[in-house]
């Protein structure tokens, strides 16, 4: 079992990793690690050394302390007066509510979390964006418009090119046709919908990918933010359509087009296609 100090990594590496929209292809070599060593790390079969957590970490974009920390084992505590109050769930997570004021009144939210300390520190900013004005009316928030405020909020906590990511997706995909709904509205239906209709249209299995993780993890902060109850992404999985059968040229096909491009300004291009299989990113990118 792979364990720091009894903290279990493969979970939260393999959590950090698709946060970042990173394939364990690109983590394996933007860390210069071996792929099948990723998988194992991730699979929970290895007992990596430090040094190649540091590696991981660093690759991600995130303190080493991201990949070993743990849940806090201490009891709930309640706040002082005026802080809000925080306590521990039955299924393990920490919770924090606090009183917001609207124009129907006061009502009751929440904040959510691992471990307390992150629950005390949402439940802080929860309540200055209160006392400042800055509350959200929960009942009539449309996804695009969480997603107009949630994109700022990460900007410091991700990578720019996964930030740039999540931006482009939330753009192109999620906000014209999910836009609309009202965040407390949204369904694993409507997600799955997305899903089918994107693959439907022509996007890549890659990209849809993209959209399922970049769905999951707004919606997984609005659920930490106490904005909506659950996250509808997070037990669904994108549809995976069946790949395409791939038909190679037989030595005659070959030949035929070696002959046919002779002379042709992409001879050589041709040529190395056929005698070395590369792909068509692989010769652009000689």
């Amino acid at each position: 079992m792979l364990t720091i100090g009894g903290v279990k990594i493969g979970k939260n590496l393999r959590q950090v990793r698709e946060d970042r929209l990173m394939t364990q292809q690109e983590l394996a070599e933007a860390a210069q690690l071996g792929l099948s060593t990723v998988l194992r790390i991730e699979n929970d079969q290895v007992e990596p050394r430090f040094s190649t957590i540091r590696k991981l970490a660093k690759a991600l974009g995130v303190d080493a302390r991201e990949l070993t920390k743990k849940e806090s084992q201490k009891m709930a505590k309640r706040r002082g007066n005026g802080e809000g109050s925080i306590s521990k769930r039955k299924d393990g997570r920490w919770w924090g509510r606090y009183t917001a004021y609207t124009a129907n009144g006061p009502k009751q939210r929440a904040v959510y979390g691992k471990t307390r300390s992150e629950v005390a520190e949402k439940l802080t900013k929860a309540m200055s964006d209160r006392d400042g004005g800055l509350v959200f009316d929960v009942d009539n928030l449309k996804l695009s418009d969480y997603l107009d405020r949630w994109l700022p909020n990460i900007h410091s906590t991700v990578r720019q090119r996964t930030w740039e990511r999540y931006e482009q997706i939330a753009r192109v995909h999620l906000k014209p046709t999910l836009g609309r709904i009202k965040l407390k509205n949204l369904t694993p239906t409507h997600a799955r919908g997305l899903y089918r209709e994107r693959l439907e249209s022509g996007s890549a299995p890659r990209t849809v990918q993209y959209i399922h993780t970049t769905l999951r993890k707004a919606l997984q902060d609005a659920v930490s933010d106490g904005l909506v109850t659950r996250n509808v992404a997070a037990g669904i999985k994108a549809p995976r359509p069946k790949k395409k059968e791939i038909y190679p040229l037989n030595p005659s096909e070959a030949k035929t087009l070696l002959q046919a491009t002779r002379g042709d300004r992409l001879e050589a291009l041709y040529v190395l296609a056929i005698h070395c299989g590369l792909r068509q990113g692989e010769l652009l990118g000689l």
